[in-house]
């Protein structure tokens, strides 16, 4: 009977310490990031969320409670609400990752946060060699051109992709593809545009808040804009054009 005893106590342990420590939501960039951390509370896991898009942030601090060895549970009542509701976050563990499932979390995040997005990997973030691949804007040969064209501005031009739409356009004036971002709550303070023409051409816009201007890079020829770069929003700073040496 005492074996028995002494293998329930122990088991639930070594399934609260599985959960244990910080866990990062894959995809992580310099402006958005969401993380848990849990800590085993007796038989139950203590946890805190963490989550910031942009200017945006929120956090969920509680208990959850082990339903099994791969699931937690949280909610939370709010009876002094009319009409009054229950918030429920749900984690879901697979070997090294985590996902989340929530319900009624608005109440804890800014516009733009959502807790029950994206997978979470154990650790701490790790830095993405292809962040706008990851991201489906770029391919790895187009990435690698962008990051080879902006040197030191392609960490501000990564941040500035943080919401960010891909367009193929085919016009008169311009065959190829659009890729326009900026950081949530930032715009236009950071915004970046990238385009990147039939004939191989690239050019690549970001604005930089903290020096006050808009630096243009590009390889085209002529050391001009396209024609998607008209609609850019280019008034609230001094614009630099910075060609790219000739190879």
């Amino acid at each position: 009977m005492v074996g028995i005893l002494f293998w329930i106590v122990l088991k639930p342990k070594g399934q609260l310490d599985d959960w244990a420590g910080p866990w990062t939501m894959e995809h992580s960039s310099p402006v958005f990031q969401y993380s848990i951390r849990f800590e085993p509370q007796g038989h139950d896991l203590k946890f805190q969320m963490e989550a910031y898009s942009g200017t945006h942030s929120g956090s969920i601090e509680g208990t959850a409670k082990l339903q099994n060895p791969n699931q937690a549970v949280w909610r939370e009542e709010h009876q002094d609400q009319k009409p009054p509701f229950i918030s429920e976050v749900v984690f879901n563990k697979e070997g090294e990752k985590i996902t989340v499932s929530a319900k009624n979390t608005e109440y804890y995040g800014g516009a733009g946060i959502h807790f029950d997005e994206g997978v979470y990997l154990r650790g701490l973030a790790k830095d993405d060699p292809y962040p706008l691949v990851s991201h489906n804007l770029l391919t790895r040969e187009e990435e690698d051109q962008v990051r080879d064209l902006t040197k030191d501005d392609y960490p501000l031009v990564v941040t500035c992709l943080q919401l960010a739409r891909v367009d193929e356009v085919r016009d008169k004036d311009f065959h190829g593809k659009v890729v326009d971002g900026f950081v949530r709550g930032a715009a236009p303070d950071m915004n970046a545009r990238i385009t990147i023409e039939k004939n191989g051409a690239i050019t690549v816009g970001v604005t930089d808040c903290e020096k006050k201007q808009i630096r243009i890079h590009t390889t085209r020829s002529d050391g001009e804009t396209p024609t998607p770069f008209n609609s850019w929003e280019t008034a609230k700073f001094p614009v630099i054009y910075i060609k790219a040496p000739a190879r």
